[in-house]
């Protein structure tokens, strides 16, 4: 019975894959027909180009925040810059990214009512990889106006691309991706660094929060859950590290993410979800003692704040192809990174569910002799 389940499920993967293969075949071939008569423009007035719009859909916060640094070195080159992007990530562009202009391309917008909206932009660049939704990002691309689009890796669809730049990134952070965009442009960027606007509004709440709430106690963030199960802590390992983390510091513990009411009843001495925005639970980084986090927005946004930081990573492989330890990696010193150990090295990655709180406890100890040494 095992086996044949097995069989069954290995048969709809298969049937999975054979089905989006075909489709982003016949819509690329249906993109093609449309936009045979795009003029070619030479690569040598790329340099006049003013107007970049860079396409993010599907894209998670923690990609924005590493997006960042490319926006804000391309705005301090005279370009005007723009996000393609989902409507659930609107909300960052209202504080935390500074952009020229988001446009909105969800899904349900369908090709006519795309190209109704009349948009130009001089260069459209396309930062991911061919994958299940290259048919649908070509869409777009061929929907907007433009003068030049620019790809990495697309060989399956290198007419839409009038410049495709082919990169071998295993083992490389995906920030190397954006500072080879910049250098098409002219730009060298010696030092990437990620540019978050916080509002003082929101530095005065926080303040405020720290002042009144935490008497000015230094205090440690703990952020044990992420959008996937896989990289998200169990309740046995949460609880055993907020008994750890009581035990080892006399520092307040801040946990977010966190909704079980029997963990949150046995430890009252812990704040809990303390904030329902997620732009006040970013600012917090800022002047947390150390920040322990399962999920990268969390990561990347330690690493604008050069926060003191735990993070932990399942070995799984983005796109099914570059290891996420590295790619997605927290990219600065004052992280400390740490695994699971199952090293499946697949696209979901190992269970995290399954990691013992020893590990974190290893990690800690780290931390401390990196604190002594700050002091």
């Amino acid at each position: 019975m095992i086996k044949t389940i097995s069989f069954i499920k290995k048969l709809n993967r298969k049937r999975i894959h054979i089905t989006r293969k075909a489709k982003n075949y016949f819509y690329i071939t249906y993109y093609k027909i449309l936009s045979k008569n795009k003029i070619s423009y030479p690569k040598e007035e790329i340099s006049k180009c003013r107007t970049i719009a860079i396409l993010l859909p599907r894209k998670g916060i923690g990609d924005l925040i590493v997006t960042s640094g490319l926006i804000s070195q391309l705005r301090k080159n005279n370009y005007k810059v723009y996000c393609l992007i989902n409507q659930n990530l609107q909300f960052l562009f209202n504080e935390l990214i500074t952009t020229d202009g988001i446009e909105i391309l969800d899904k349900k917008y369908s090709f006519k009512q795309i190209v109704s909206k009349n948009l130009y932009f001089d260069i459209i660049m396309d930062p991911a990889d061919p994958d299940k939704n290259l048919y649908q990002r070509i869409g777009y691309i061929t929907a907007i106006k433009h003068k030049y689009a620019i790809g990495f890796n697309q060989n399956l669809a290198s007419s839409f691309f009038d410049i495709n730049e082919i990169r071998n990134e295993i083992n490389t952070h995906y920030s190397d991706r954006l500072i080879s965009f910049a250098r098409i442009l002219n730009i060298n960027i010696n030092n990437f660094k990620y540019d978050l606007y916080i509002s003082n509004n929101t530095i005065d709440k926080i303040k405020s929060f720290i002042s009144n709430k935490l008497n000015n106690k230094k205090f440690i963030i703990f952020n044990p859950i992420a959008s996937d199960i896989n990289r998200s802590l169990s309740l046995k390992t949460i609880r055993e590290t907020l008994l750890f983390l009581q035990e080892q510091t006399n520092k307040v513990i801040i946990t977010y993410n966190v909704k079980d009411t029997n963990l949150i009843n046995d430890f009252p001495e812990i704040i809990f979800n303390p904030f329902s925005s997620l732009i006040d639970c970013i600012a917090l980084i800022k002047y947390a003692s150390l920040v322990i986090s399962t999920d990268t927005c969390f990561v990347h946004a330690a690493n604008f704040f050069n926060s003191k930081m735990i993070c932990i990573y399942n070995n799984r492989l983005d796109g099914n192809k570059y290891c996420n330890n590295d790619y997605w990696g927290p990219n600065y010193k004052n992280a400390i990174q740490i695994f699971s150990k199952e090293n499946l090295h697949t696209e979901t990655g190992d269970n995290l569910q399954k990691l013992s709180v020893d590990v974190i406890k290893k990690a800690f100890d780290q931390y401390k002799i990196l604190e002594e040494e700050h002091i």
